[in-house]
């Protein structure tokens, strides 16, 4: 019902305008703004609103724009509407088209039943996400530039202004959809990208203002965006209506852009971070790096009705619930009743939850932390690189190492049941992980102590061809990012080689943590650091950041130096290219996807293909085939069957298994589906959904099998699970040509007969070189050993580097070479002086 506060003048008010949304950031915002005399504000929302203040002609009503009768009634006697209300983030299709698609078109058609002549409609940027800023030149964008959505969300505002191009033709309404970049107080919230896409309150309201009176607009498309020096959007079309925009983010640049680097590096596409997001889902997770919401949105950041509530409601809600803006509605409702309940005038949006899930439900066992804003993140970069000195004194790093190594061990009752509840990876597979972590961090101790890792050569001065004085050393590079991976929370998470081999080398390190294991991550960070604090080192020698955005944000940071990942193809690459495309770019070193293909030959088939077959199936269900190196192509000679039939019955009495999060098992299921329809191939056993008392989400395994000749290319991509193919070659012809089909692998497998030792089987193995960087002979790939001769790495998509991320070489990616010339001993590093007064093994000249 409406509660009407106009002041008793004992006339009609010349104007009302209906504002949908007006709880929400925007709508907050220019509640006090859109204020004249002589006009009614009409402010609708789900969630409660303030009373009118003193003199304030507003009427307050609780309603959805998903109901057409509180709509109806909504549009009555009114002039105008401002249509601020809607999910403003990435939510499930069936939200979205409810909440954005419906809700307008209701709201529309109320006001068309109710003779209103003229309706604004707040659209965004993401209607073109996928335009790229430039195309517009000089000018700017054009604000009539056709669709091109980044997201369901943004599919929901092509929509939108589609339904507002309709209504205008086939009833003549006046119907302006203003694309909006980011209407905040300010854009500090939304870093760099801010300050191209902000629109400020004052200009929001001025924009606005422009729409509600200008003289027979008819269909118009505008952009909502302030005067900014470095937009990309036009201001033509809206300042033709009489818009005049005063402000600029440009005075933000010193908080966002220091340095100058965002002006360098910009967004690729207008809609920024959402063009790579996971379509459909509501709340932020990801197995490598699946970009979030951002928090440019105008029309809101949370709520149906709520045009950038930002609010952050009770935690029991699921996805189902959570109505954008990375927040959860109230506890039992549904999307459309999500309102939010934005803060006063201000521009952020709440920080997005880190939940700690249990695989095996999907349940949400306990919140961790929230999400890493781009302040927090540039804070946790800036102490690290201010703890960067201290690191140089190798007695004490080396101390710090085992140190942390110790803390881990003595952890080991705590460590192992969280890290088991965040991935159910079973607690002797998790010990296992730790020790190997402990025995990382002491390896590396001693690496540093050593000190061969600094490759100390020194050429002296020769008369005779001129040569100078000339000493060469390894240096750290500086702060290196590494982000966490899912199915080794231990190995290659916070506590993992990549962090171990930076802080070797000197490297302070920030870790994004990965969102399968937050609370795992916190808890062995805290004891790093608390390793880091005894050792007499700065804590912030390691730290600890949350969320995609922080993800990105770190790879951006100017004084990021190197990025170690493990994860997906999709979300590495993105990654790599952002750290290519920096203005000053960093070495990206990165493990990404791997198929391991193993070949048995026809002699080792027929001699041992019943031990073939039960060791493939121990191999490629091992850790429910979540291991980097599980071996998912099997070339098998097509005439010997023994190994497929071994093979299948050993893979069939595999247990039912979890896998590391509910997003995955999806993907399995959907990826093993897929393959299994594809033309030529056979089903040997059939992967899928196999509940189990302790594990509701659990998958049994599954065996694909195909000629040669109709190899797929779908099936020479990994299938994170487990699953594997076998592809039945007739001869050598026809396994070089399926060889030849493959991209890089971390590892690449031959089984021979005990009698293969000749001139055939090496030419195999030469065969096999260009596709890994570990050839595995009768053996299985699976289970990688820490030693120094270790080579965890291959040809891309395997690694992004011709480097290794295990064993004590690992080292090397975060160290570049110096070389002195000419120097006076006195001006040397103590470990290239003459004298060598710590003892350090160096290469000297003849």
């Amino acid at each position: 019902m409406a509660e009407s506060t106009a002041p008793a003048t004992g006339r009609a008010p010349h104007q009302r305008v209906l504002i949908t949304g007006a709880a929400g950031t925007v709508g907050t915002l220019m509640r006090p703004r859109l204020r004249r005399p002589g006009r009614t504000l009409r402010l609708l929302d789900l969630a409660a609103q303030p009373a009118a203040g003193d003199g304030e002609d507003v009427e307050l009503l609780t309603a959805s724009v998903t109901d057409p009768e509180a709509m109806a009634a909504a549009c009555r006697d009114v002039d105008a509407v401002l249509h601020l209300g809607g999910l403003s983030r990435e939510n499930t299709w069936e939200a979205t088209l409810d909440v954005n698609i419906h809700g307008t078109r209701t709201v529309l058609e109320a006001a068309r039943a109710a003779g209103v002549p003229r309706v604004i409609l707040a659209s965004s940027n993401h209607a073109v996400g996928f335009r790229d800023p430039a195309e517009g030149g000089p000018g700017g964008l054009p604000a009539d530039s056709s669709p091109r959505p980044d997201t369901y969300y943004g599919v929901s505002k092509a929509a939108m202004e589609a339904l507002g191009s309709l209504y205008h033709s086939r009833f003549g309404m006046d119907v302006l959809a203003v694309r909006i970049g980011s209407c905040f107080e300010t854009p500090l919230a939304l870093g760099p990208r801010g300050l191209a896409t902000w629109l400020s309150p004052d200009d929001g309201a001025r924009l606005f203002e422009a729409c509600l009176t200008a003289p027979s607009p008819g269909y118009r498309l505008l952009w909502g965006v302030s005067a900014n020096t470095r937009r990309y959007y036009s201001l033509t079309e809206a300042e033709s209506l009489g818009y005049t925009p005063r402000d600029d983010a440009e005075r933000f640049a010193p908080q966002l852009d220091p340095d100058g680097a965002a002006s360098a590096d910009p967004d690729r596409y207008v809609g920024g971070g959402f063009c790579t997001m996971a379509l459909g889902e509501a709340e932020p997770s990801a197995g490598g790096v699946r970009p979030a919401p951002g928090r440019e949105e105008g029309a809101g950041s949370g709520s149906v009705e709520a045009a950038g509530s930002g609010s952050v409601a009770p935690a029991e809600t699921g996805p189902a619930e959570a109505a954008g803006s990375d927040s959860v509605g109230p506890a039992g409702t549904g999307p459309a009743e999500a309102a939010g309940t934005g803060p006063s005038g201000a521009g952020d949006t709440a920080p997005a939850p880190v939940w700690s899930v249990d695989p095996r439900t999907g349940t949400r066992r306990e919140q961790v932390a929230v999400e890493s804003g781009a302040a927090e993140v540039d804070r946790a970069v800036r102490a690290a690189a201010g703890a960067a000195e201290a690191l140089r004194d190798r007695a004490r790093r080396a101390a710090f190492l085992r140190l942390a190594a110790s803390a881990l061990e003595g952890a080991e009752d705590e460590i192992v049941p969280l890290a088991d509840a965040e991935s159910a990876l079973g607690a002797p597979r998790l010990s296992g992980e730790l020790a190997r972590s402990a025995y990382q961090l002491r390896s590396f101790a001693e690496v540093v102590e050593t000190g061969g890792y600094l490759g100390l050569r020194i050429d002296h001065a020769d008369t005779g061809p001129a040569r100078p004085d000339l000493r060469r050393m390894k240096v750290p590079l500086g702060v290196v990012a590494v982000f966490g991976a899912a199915n080794f929370p231990l190995a290659f998470s916070v506590p993992g080689g990549d962090t171990a081999s930076a802080l070797a080398a000197g490297c302070p390190v920030v870790v994004k943590a990965h969102p399968d294991h937050p609370a795992t991550s916190e808890l062995c960070a805290r004891l790093l650091r608390g390793a880091a604090r005894e050792s007499g080192l700065p804590a912030d020698v390691l730290s600890l950041v949350h969320g995609f955005e922080a993800g990105t944000a770190l790879v951006r940071h100017p004084l990021t130096a190197a990025v170690g990942f493990t994860g997906s193809v999709r979300g590495g690459r993105a990654l790599h290219d952002l750290a290519a495309a920096r203005p000053r770019p960093i070495p990206f070193h990165g493990e990404l996807g791997s198929l391991n293909p193993v070949v048995l030959t026809a002699r080792a088939a027929a001699t041992r293909g019943a031990e073939l077959g039960a060791g493939l199936a121990a191999s490629f269900t091992l850790g429910t085939g979540q291991f980097c190196v599980k071996p998912g192509l099997v070339l098998v000679p097509a005439q010997e069957v023994s190994v497929e039939r071994e093979l299948v019955k050993a893979a069939a009495e595999a247990p039912a298994r979890p896998l590391l999060d509910p997003r995955m098992r999806e993907a399995f299921l959907a990826g093993a589906a897929e393959r299994a329809a594809l033309p030529g191939v056979e089903v040997l056993l059939a992967a899928g959904a196999e509940p189990t008392p302790e594990a509701p989400l659990a998958v049994r395994p599954g065996v694909l099998a195909v000629p040669a000749a109709r190899l797929h290319p779908r099936l020479t991509e990994e299938c994170f699970g487990p699953l594997t193919v076998l592809v039945r070659y007739a001869d050598e012809d026809e396994l070089g040509a399926v060889l030849g089909q493959l991209d890089g692998n971390l590892t690449a497998t031959v089984h021979l007969a005990a009698e293969e030792r000749g001139p055939g089987a090496e030419a195999l193995l030469r065969r096999l070189e260009p596709l890994a960087g570990r050839l595995v002979v009768d053996g299985w790939p699976t289970g990688v050993a820490v030693a120094p001769a270790m080579q965890h790495g291959g040809p891309y998509p395997a690694s992004t580097s011709n480097t290794t991320s295990v064993g004590t070489a690992a080292i090397d990616r975060w160290l570049r070479p110096i070389t002195y010339q000419n120097t006076p001993d006195a001006l040397l590093p103590p470990e290239l002086r003459e004298t060598n007064p710590l003892c350090l093994p160096r290469e000297l000249s003849a």
